[in-house]
């Protein structure tokens, strides 16, 4: 039993008899605090209290961007400060940004936004436009859009030529290059056939008075002959040679190239022309006499004694005709030594023009239609005879399968009847283009042989007679 027990009867008996009452006593000890009730009726408002005093400010905060907002007025509204961000670049292929970017982190917050770049655009296209194309009268460029449009950017137009500048220093001689190697000769060709005669053109307007020429002679127009009323001396060349001067054909080539029109002196021209000039020393090649015919021989440094081709060996073992120092003619010229030549100018004969570039056998349809066939590349020329070819004194020789060439004319200057004919003694000369037949030609040797097969193809040997 608890030991207060026996107290709180006494107390409850004490209260159950009235007594008489007595001064308040003392206040008991505080009793256990018992539980909350429930929640009364909210007051009324009490009376609103003094304000106290302000608190000191805190610290000032980052100053942030101000924002700025554009009105359609024109005016400009600033927004409240804002607060500080941390920029920071993304690589390409970083989530989110596949292009790349940057992100922005807010101091205040933390907060980040991702600003990625734009996907790669469509790459534009250029073309050039030339001048009137594309509406661009001087020319320019077309740029190709990425929508398939395009756009034409005009060059503008030339503006005025400026004044020449000032000449330039002059630059210092570059060092000349070494000289290429000689290419092969190429392959000849075949002959074209020859072209018809042109119409005669008008005259032209007289020219200025030419050089002189050599003494009592003419300057012609058929390439540089010289007609003289009587042999003259032309003189003795610069260039010399041995006794193989390509025939008397390439003598007399030789001694046109430096005394335009004249002819390698016979012994009889270089007498006939009285030369006031000696020879050089070593003497000068001169040609043998002519024949009855008037026509050169055949021996001076040939190769063999009687051969058709005189003054085509060169060799010690031959002789030709040269004129001493002294001015006589010895006829003991050994071949290998070099000499220049004589060359003489001849009175009027007949004047060689040339071998035609046509090639005919030989039926020519008589003399008549080789005459013909000259004049067609040689006009006012006729078919060179065996005399004809020899007087006109040629300067080249034939091609290698010879040229056709007439025989002697008779004692009446006729022509003969028996070269190509179709029976021997036949007057059909020239007639005949057969294999059984013969015909008179040059031979590549310059000389005349007499048997030409009538039907070979040859040139014509062409003369005008004076």
């Amino acid at each position: 039993m608890s030991p207060r027990l026996p107290l709180i009867a006494l107390t409850l008996s004490l209260s159950a008899c009235p007594t008489p009452s007595g001064g308040e006593g003392p206040p008991g000890p505080a009793g256990a605090q018992g539980p909350a009730g429930a929640q009364g009726p909210e007051g009324p408002a009490g009376a609103t209290g003094a304000t106290g005093a302000m608190g000191a400010p805190g610290p000032q905060g980052l100053q942030g961007p101000a924002g700025m907002v554009l009105v359609l007025d024109g005016g400009v509204v600033t927004g409240p400060a804002g607060s500080s961000v941390v920029v920071t670049v993304v690589a390409p292929g970083v989530a989110p940004c596949v292009a790349g970017g940057v992100r922005i982190t807010q101091l205040s917050d933390g907060g980040v936004t991702n600003v990625c770049n734009g996907a790669q655009g469509a790459a534009l296209t250029l073309s050039v436009l030339a001048a009137g194309a594309g509406g661009c009268a001087t020319g320019g460029v077309s740029l190709g859009l990425p929508d398939g449009g395009a756009q034409s950017v005009c060059n503008g137009a030339p503006g005025a030529a400026g004044p020449p500048g000032a000449q330039g220093i002059q630059g210092v001689p570059g060092v000349a290059g070494a000289p290429g190697v000689a290419g092969a000769p190429g392959v000849a060709g075949a002959p074209g056939a020859a072209g018809a005669p042109g119409a005669p053109g008008a005259a032209g307007p007289v020219g200025p008075q030419g050089p002189a020429g050599a003494p009592g002679a003419v300057l012609l127009l058929d390439g540089g002959t010289f007609i003289v009323d009587a042999v003259r001396f032309a003189g003795y060349t610069s260039a010399t040679f041995t006794g193989n001067l390509g025939t008397f054909h390439g003598a007399n080539a030789k001694c046109r190239a430096e005394f335009p029109g004249s002819s390698f002196c016979t012994v009889t021209d270089y007498s006939q022309g009285e030369p006031s000039a000696l020879p050089p020393a070593s003497g000068a090649w001169i040609d043998e006499q002519r024949n009855s015919s008037n026509l050169r021989s055949i021996y001076a440094c040939a190769p063999t004694s009687g051969a058709t081709a005189a003054w085509t060996d060169g060799s010690a073992t031959r002789l030709g005709n040269m004129a001493a120092a002294t001015g006589f003619i010895t006829g003991v010229g050994n071949c290998n030594l070099v000499r220049p030549l004589a060359g003489c100018y001849l009175p009027p004969r007949t004047v060689f023009r040339g071998y035609t570039s046509a090639t005919f056998n030989g039926n020519l349809g008589s003399f008549h239609g080789a005459n013909a066939k000259c004049r067609a590349e040689f006009p006012g020329a006729s078919f060179c005879t065996v005399t004809d070819y020899s007087q006109g004194e040629p300067g080249a020789l034939p091609p290698a399968s010879g040229a056709w060439i007439d025989e002697q004319r008779n004692s009446s200057n006729l022509r003969s009847i028996y070269a190509c004919a179709p029976t021997s003694g036949a007057t059909s000369a020239w007639t005949d283009g057969s294999a059984a037949r013969l015909g008179n030609m040059a031979a590549v040797t310059g000389f005349i042989t007499g048997v030409g097969n009538c039907d070979v193809l040859r040139p014509l040997a062409c003369c005008e007679r004076r």
